[in-house]
């Protein structure tokens, strides 16, 4: 396997220094055809078991008909009266210039990129600024994340968001397609809780420039709280994006 070794400009938020090793796909890579045919016909493995999708809360756990509001399950699982969610990084980078978060989110998150493998599925970035926390845009699910291939990544939201209830269950470490996600950094903008940060880094002026700044990354190698807040990075960094279902 060959690794290049090349320092960064990024920041862990204990001070000290970090290096970002850039290498190529391992052989053992949990994607292929099969974990991209689990993606592409929108099914979520059964490592949601079936004994914890008949505990519902109220409302019913048939995910044509889910919960209270009678919704549909683009994932084909409703838990608890609510819909699971997927969670995946994007095989795409760029620099913390990407026009704001609105912006961002139509362009690594938006139905171009997601409607072929997840159709009938809306996806947001996992993205915050100095106004705005990302935990705001998801409603508080009791129901399971997961990865595209079903992989359980979280209980229900409060799991998704609160470290102190344990971190993930697994990292989000599987792209779009069923691909390899491992050794990723993520921009976040986003501390503990799924807020905003407010320690200081100004997201590369709410991801508007890619030059004089940081912002908050976070890894795809980690289930604890540096899933989201890692450190922080230069703006003109190549970094991945979360991408969540809601």
């Amino acid at each position: 396997m060959r690794r290049i070794w090349i320092a960064l400009a990024l920041t862990p938020l204990v001070g000290c220094s970090v290096l970002l090793g850039l290498k190529d796909p391992p052989p053992d890579v949990d994607g292929g055809p099969d974990a991209l045919a689990d993606v592409m016909d929108g099914g979520v493995s059964d490592a949601i078991s079936s004994d914890v999708a008949v505990d519902a809360l109220d409302g019913s756990n048939d995910p044509q008909h889910c919960g209270v509001t009678d919704r549909m399950c683009p994932s084909g699982k409703c838990v608890k009266g609510y819909c699971v969610r997927r969670v995946f990084v994007t095989s795409a980078t760029h620099t913390a210039d990407v026009g704001g978060i609105s912006l961002s989110n139509l362009t690594y998150c938006g139905p171009t990129v997601t409607d072929p493998l997840f159709p009938n599925t809306s996806f947001f970035v996992w993205l915050s600024d100095t106004d705005t926390s990302v935990r705001d845009t998801f409603e508080s699910t009791l129901a399971p994340f997961v990865l595209p291939d079903g992989t359980p990544v979280a209980n229900d939201f409060n799991a998704f968001t609160n470290p102190s209830s344990g971190g993930l269950l697994h990292a989000i470490n599987m792209t779009e397609d069923g691909g390899d996600g491992r050794g990723f950094y993520v921009w976040t903008g986003t501390g503990l809780g799924g807020y905003k940060y407010d320690g200081g880094s100004i997201e590369c002026m709410d991801w508007h420039t890619e030059t004089g700044q940081d912002a908050v990354v976070g890894t795809t190698d980690a289930s604890d709280s540096t899933w989201t807040l890692l450190g922080t990075a230069g703006c003109s960094t190549q970094a991945h994006f979360y991408c969540v279902e809601r």
